[in-house]
């Protein structure tokens, strides 16, 4: 009855679409108990597979069912797509629970696998012609700069008005050579996604990131001699994942152009003579201690393990730091040094990194290797 419902309903909406002069997609969503379709990570097994909760027992078979019907409503026409199995040779961990739901990077794996179906269609609807594919997988993090730079002609027309860098210290620095007083007085747009959603500050509808304003007048915006102006915003302190930023046009509300940057994050990790791990960063801010590190220590000898580690082969040392500014961790020349004591027993590797546990996306990660 369920799946007759599904297919019906798909039908249905295909059918207003048309009637609307709409275009119509049905993108079925991966899923972590369709047979082979992800080699689920430590983390996804711990917390988001559970083969035996009873809702979710017959849905190896139901996948069968779904993708048979899946293939009729191709046969009519519609256009239907099977995105269950494009994480099939992904290991990182895009699960958030043992549902089917995904976290923060899965999401933006699967816009980005949409909008590689999408692009032709836009393209035509666009008036851009016959569609050129530029081949190869779409990143996931150009899949909406993709849609909104390279898809609509305004965007076409008015790519990178300002060109947008992060510098260490974190500010968000625009620059234009030959402005015009015009191009600076329109105000930027600034979307900023924080690691950890508690660092969201809307009380309303939550659209995943923070919302700010940068004018050039107020904002201490400057214009040389040469015609080249810049103007420079200090960022938040809390940890950033992604800044979305650019202009709207203000007569026509369309955007005139916007850019997205993934700050930079990562340590120097080093073992000391002393036997200490140490990370170190030049250019640190509070965000970059705010957040969790994940540190895993495999030993040369498999007794050292506890027994419910022993099939994982490695231990967990994670730990988090509970920064305060007065800690003392950032001298007076940006740089932060932190020392963890290591077990006795002999390390044959670490790996280690930070991560938001909401998500488990890491941040960075290295590997150090022992002699």
């Amino acid at each position: 009855m369920a799946l007759r419902v599904w297919y019906r309903s798909s039908v249905l909406l295909d059918n207003l679409s048309r009637t609307a002069g709409a275009e119509y997609y049905h993108f079925q969503q991966p899923n972590q108990y369709v047979p082979d379709s992800k080699p689920l990570s430590d983390l996804e097994l711990d917390c988001c597979y559970n083969p035996q909760k009873r809702a979710l027992r017959a849905y190896p078979d139901t996948s069968q069912l779904l993708r048979r019907l899946g293939d009729e409503l191709r046969q009519r026409g519609i256009n239907y797509y099977d995105l269950t199995r494009i994480f099939a040779d992904n290991r990182e961990t895009l699960y958030k629970d043992d549902c089917c739901h995904l976290n923060a990077r899965g999401n933006e794996l699967l816009a980005a696998s949409m909008v590689q179906h999408l692009e032709p269609a836009l393209w035509k609807r666009a008036g851009l012609g016959v569609y050129e594919s530029r081949g190869g997988a779409v990143s996931a993090d150009t899949a909406l700069d993709t849609a909104a730079q390279e898809i609509s002609p305004i965007y076409s027309v008015n790519k990178l008005y300002f060109d947008v860098s992060y510098t260490a210290d974190g500010i968000l620095r625009y620059s234009r050579d030959d402005c015009h007083p015009t191009d600076a007085a329109t105000p930027f747009f600034l979307h900023i996604t924080p690691l950890d959603s508690a660092d969201l500050l809307s009380e309303g509808p939550d659209p995943g990131y923070n919302s700010y304003e940068v004018r050039f007048d107020r904002d201490g915006g400057v214009t040389d001699a040469a015609g080249k102006c810049v103007v420079e915003y200090e960022l938040p302190d809390y940890a950033i994942a992604t800044v979305r930023t650019g202009q709207y046009s203000p007569d026509t509300g369309n955007m005139l152009w916007q850019s997205r940057l993934t700050l930079d994050w990562g340590f120097a990790v080093e073992r000391t003579a002393a036997g200490t791990l140490r990370y170190s960063r030049d250019n640190c801010r509070p965000a970059h201690l705010a957040t969790r590190f994940f540190l895993h220590l495999t030993p040369v000898d498999a007794a050292n393990l506890s027994p419910w580690r022993v099939a994982h082969g490695y231990h967990i040392l994670d730990f988090f730091l509970g920064f305060r500014p007065n800690d003392g961790l950032i001298d007076a020349a940006g740089r932060c040094v932190i020392e963890r004591t290591l077990p006795e027993y002999d390390i044959a590797s670490i790996v280690t990194g930070q991560y938001i546990p909401e998500t488990g996306r890491p941040l960075w990660e290295t590997r150090v290797d022992f002699e």
